[in-house]
């Protein structure tokens, strides 16, 4: 899955349509950056072929605000990337929906 992921982000991660900007992630930063197992991973696969064509990472962190009474329950959402020729189906929302539901049966 990590090949899956690393080529997805690859492809289609943050970059401009002149292709002057990119950014690449190697695979053992992708190791490490998903290696917390509070992480909430999610990942959009075509069905007939398997192939990886979305995916969301989702941490769960405690923010300590200035002035609050404790620490508040926040999120950090990374990785999200959605595949060229699919950003207009309106998988983004869909990720984050789902990203937030599971996070609130969770907590």
């Amino acid at each position: 899955e990590l090949d899956d992921l690393y080529g997805l982000l690859k492809e289609h991660y943050v970059d401009d349509s002149s292709g002057l900007f990119k950014l690449h992630y190697t695979k053992e930063i992708l190791k490490w950056a998903m290696g917390d197992p509070q992480n909430l991973l999610l990942g959009v696969r075509v069905e007939a072929t398997g192939k990886l064509v979305a995916f969301i990472a989702v941490l769960p962190l405690q923010l300590h605000l200035r002035g609050s009474s404790g620490p508040v329950a926040g999120t950090m959402v990374n990785f999200l990337c959605v595949h060229r020729k699919l950003r207009h189906k309106r998988l983004t929302p869909q990720l984050i929906k789902e990203a937030t539901r599971r996070l609130l049966l969770q907590y």
